[in-house]
């Protein structure tokens, strides 16, 4: 079975740091800073609810890893949630990547995206994957273009997938 990813993950600009119980104010902020995405995907478009939710979720998982992105800089900028070994041994599947608002097309997302990806590889990982919902034209369009290839739909949402090897 391949391993889990460090507590902190140098990500290029930015630093992917695990989220634990201490760190509600860091989630709620990193939803914030995205809050645009959440309030076409979820059902209760407030910050502190979201955040609770996926706090909670995450850390009643032990395959999923729910880390804050940092910019040491500034703070909290966005949320990388991941499921390891799911949905089978030496697969990632990438549940959520955000960025807030401000920091979107700077090539930032591909810069994460092509370390994390080396990370999950270098811990013994084959495959990533994910899911895009229904109307996020823009983010299958990224998927696309940083080497993810469609394999498929699931109630509405697009699939993704690549090999890590």
């Amino acid at each position: 079975m391949s391993g889990r990813l460090g507590k902190r993950l140098p990500l290029g600009q930015l630093v992917a740091v695990l989220a634990d119980e201490a760190s509600f104010e860091q989630v709620t902020t990193g939803v914030r800073g995205a809050l645009d995405y959440f309030q076409r995907t979820e059902r209760d478009g407030s910050a502190a609810h979201i955040a609770a939710e996926r706090l909670g979720e995450a850390l009643a998982d032990p395959s999923r890893q729910l880390y804050v992105l940092e910019d040491p800089a500034k703070g909290p900028v966005g949320m990388l949630d991941l499921a390891l070994n799911a949905p089978t041994p030496g697969e990632a599947t990438l549940a959520l990547l955000v960025l807030d608002q401000r920091r979107r097309g700077q090539g930032i997302g591909r810069e994460i995206v092509e370390t994390l990806f080396a990370a999950l590889a270098a811990a013994g990982f084959e495959r990533v994957r994910l899911g895009v919902a229904p109307g996020e034209t823009q983010a299958a369009h990224f998927w696309s273009a940083v080497g993810m290839w469609p394999c498929g739909e699931d109630r509405g949402v697009k699939l993704f997938e690549r090999p890590l090897r």
